[in-house]
């Protein structure tokens, strides 16, 4: 296998019970490797935050929220309540497009898939978040399997509203299956694998995890993002 295969595809395949239900991780730089991922039966699950977006300053951006919330968890506060406290600069935060997400979800909401987002952010932040993806162009209800707003729950309440799981830094494998068990039979017969995008590969071995117990077919990307402006190490 070349360099660049060794890059793009870096493979897990999971067998369990009877079913040999198939679970792939594939690690990129580049999220249009989803083009061609696809297939039919589909439903693809984007990351939000440093996958399809960023702030268009360091304020806001992955790399400054750990920073801030492993001191806050230092000086005692619950890991739960200090990213629920430091996730609402997003209030104050513009966004920008990464990674040629725009052209990468239009592309596949216009060929018919089902599209939603899975966003560790919590529900105080929806609404603005909701604005965010607006004002970049981007529109997760468009194929999203369900139009109305769902309540959901793990370990903390999360929300689905406008195409976007608010996680509300729940097990995202756990409450994204707590979703799908809220959809109608025929639209959930109809979803054979989950494609899931995130730059954390703790997320998306969570999603592996929960797709491989309901013996649900998956390929998840963990992707890494080129450094822009906005990172560390290049202001």
């Amino acid at each position: 296998m070349n360099k660049m295969m060794k890059h793009l595809l870096l493979s897990v395949v999971l067998f369990v019970t009877s079913n040999a239900v198939f679970a792939q991780i594939i690690e990129s730089k580049n999220l249009e490797i989803v083009l061609q991922l696809v297939q039919k039966g589909d439903l693809i699950v984007f990351d939000i935050d440093n996958t399809v977006s960023n702030p268009t300053s360091y304020v806001g951006t992955s790399p400054w929220f750990d920073k801030k919330v492993k001191k806050l968890v230092k000086n005692g506060m619950s890991y739960h309540e200090a990213a629920t406290k430091m996730e609402m600069v997003h209030e104050f935060v513009d966004l920008e497009i990464i990674c040629n997400s725009d052209q990468v979800i239009q592309k596949l909401q216009k060929e018919g898939f089902p599209v939603i987002a899975l966003t560790n952010r919590s529900i105080p932040i929806a609404k603005r978040t909701i604005e965010q993806m607006k004002e970049i162009g981007l529109y997760f209800s468009k194929t999203a399997p369900i139009a109305q707003d769902l309540d959901l729950f793990c370990t903390y309440r999360a929300l689905y509203s406008y195409g976007i799981i608010f996680s509300a830094h729940n097990d995202k494998g756990k409450i994204l299956f707590d979703f799908l068990s809220k959809l109608e039979k025929e639209t959930f017969d109809a979803i054979k694998r989950i494609v899931f995008i995130d730059d954390r590969l703790s997320h998306v071995k969570a999603v592996q995890a929960a797709a491989i117990e309901n013996k649900f077919a998956f390929v998840g990307v963990h992707l890494e993002p080129p450094l822009g402006t906005n990172q560390p190490g290049s202001l």
